[in-house]
């Protein structure tokens, strides 16, 4: 797998996710992320409640 086809995730504060996903990012479920992006996600989530993991996929950049 190159860079160019590794997906791009992002942990955006609530009040942004509107706007990534015009971008065309898109919520991920946690059971979806990758094993260390998911400890990082649990462990942001007691600091900022309703975070939502967001992913977009290299052609839609």
């Amino acid at each position: 797998m190159t860079e160019a086809n590794i997906p791009l995730y992002l942990l955006p504060l609530p009040h942004l996710n509107d706007w990534y996903q015009r971008l065309g990012f898109m919520p991920i479920a946690d059971t979806d992320l990758p094993h260390a992006l998911r400890k990082i996600v649990l462990q942001s989530r007691r600091r900022h409640k309703g975070l939502t993991a967001m992913y977009i996929q290299p052609s839609a950049r």
